[in-house]
């Protein structure tokens, strides 16, 4: 489904999530859905497919994370590294390694992906 939005507001989010929910078949609901970083559609989709699960589009993360970090491969390295840690330790290791690199980094990275730590890490692309 594709779908054109004036805006990218939390009402055109529910509105075109609804449309997609009114279009499938036999009640069967999607179990995942790849988002990127918008606030509005992942609202609106915990609100129109409770129980359907999140996870942010790889790409679109890595992609920022590549802006912040100015091209700072061993930043992006490491970060890259958390997100496909399989330990919690693993990933601890590479947030440490992160902030002896760069505070400011790592500040980036604690308020705007740590918080939504449970749909980054999720093995989706």
């Amino acid at each position: 489904m594709f779908a054109f939005m004036t805006t990218e507001n939390l009402e055109q989010y529910k509105h075109v999530v609804r449309a997609l929910r009114a279009m499938l078949e036999d009640g069967r609901m999607p179990l995942t859905f790849v988002v990127d970083k918008c606030a509005s559609s992942i609202q609106a989709i915990r609100e129109v497919f409770p129980g359907a699960a999140l996870v942010i589009c790889k790409f679109h993360v890595l992609r920022a994370i590549r802006r912040k970090a100015r091209r700072n491969e061993a930043l992006c390295m490491w970060f890259r590294k958390a997100i496909e840690a399989e330990t919690e330790s693993q990933f601890n290791r590479s947030l440490s390694m992160m902030q002896r690199l760069s505070l400011q980094f790592s500040a980036y990275v604690a308020r705007c992906w740590l918080s939504i730590k449970e749909i980054c890490g999720q093995r989706a692309s």
